[in-house]
């Protein structure tokens, strides 16, 4: 199955997406750890 070009980024942005707010996940409970 051929993806266009742009249903290709679209995908990769989503990727991207979701790493970027795993990553954001992470740093606020070290955060909130590092607080108590």
């Amino acid at each position: 199955m051929k993806m266009s070009a742009r249903a290709r980024a679209r995908a990769r942005k989503a990727q991207e997406g979701e790493e970027e707010l795993e990553r954001e996940l992470e740093q606020e409970k070290l955060e909130i750890i590092k607080a108590k």
